[in-house]
């Protein structure tokens, strides 16, 4: 109970963490802060102009836009979550990991709707977008659910790692002298 009342402890400290830092940012990206401000248009500038002229990066990134919506990232998390509890019998990480998941997505929205920020008016944008601009959905939720899917993936690790080594190879990568008589490039592809 104890460890487990750290790790709490640990998660609330980190999640009030990002929460102060998005808010802060929140708020200063609402007030309109000069040097903010003029950092994002001139982002905006930069990349838009970039992007425009170059059909097969604006198609590229138009592409990544569409597979990174958070509908579909969470659809692909829940069926990791799925896999995860049933496969492999980790059903309080599972669960852990869809919770964490949605409550992120509803973060973010909740987020816009608290900002409220329009989104910039660009002249001949390379993608149009509806909703409110901060904080971005992709960018939050991209962030989420990669974070929370590596967590959830985590432990995966030793049991992968554990059965590569009930294969015949195993004698032989417990063997150092074949480990050192062993070209080095085929031991690592071997552990891939």
């Amino acid at each position: 109970a104890r460890t487990k009342g750290r790790r709490l402890g640990r998660a609330l400290v980190y999640g009030v963490t990002v929460a102060v830092v998005l808010f802060g940012v929140g708020f200063l990206v609402r007030s309109k802060w000069g040097p903010l401000q003029n950092l994002d248009d001139a982002i905006i500038e930069a990349t838009t102009s970039l992007t425009r002229p170059r059909d097969g990066l604006r198609s590229l990134l138009i592409t990544w836009q569409w597979l990174t919506q958070p509908i579909r990232l969470y659809a692909v998390g829940t069926v990791l979550c799925l896999w995860v509890w049933l496969a492999k019998g980790l059903r309080t990480r599972a669960w852990w990991a869809f919770g964490t998941m949605m409550v992120a997505w509803l973060i973010g929205l909740l987020a816009k709707y608290a900002f409220q920020r329009a989104r910039p008016a660009v002249e001949d944008p390379v993608s149009q977008a509806p909703g409110y601009s901060f904080p971005s959905g992709h960018a939050l939720n991209s962030a989420a659910w990669a974070t929370t899917v590596v967590i959830l993936l985590w432990p995966l690790r030793r049991l992968m790692r554990r059965n590569r080594r009930v294969g015949p190879m195993s004698d032989q990568d417990d063997d150092p002298t074949h480990s050192m008589l062993t070209n080095p490039s085929d031991r690592d592809d071997r552990r891939m």
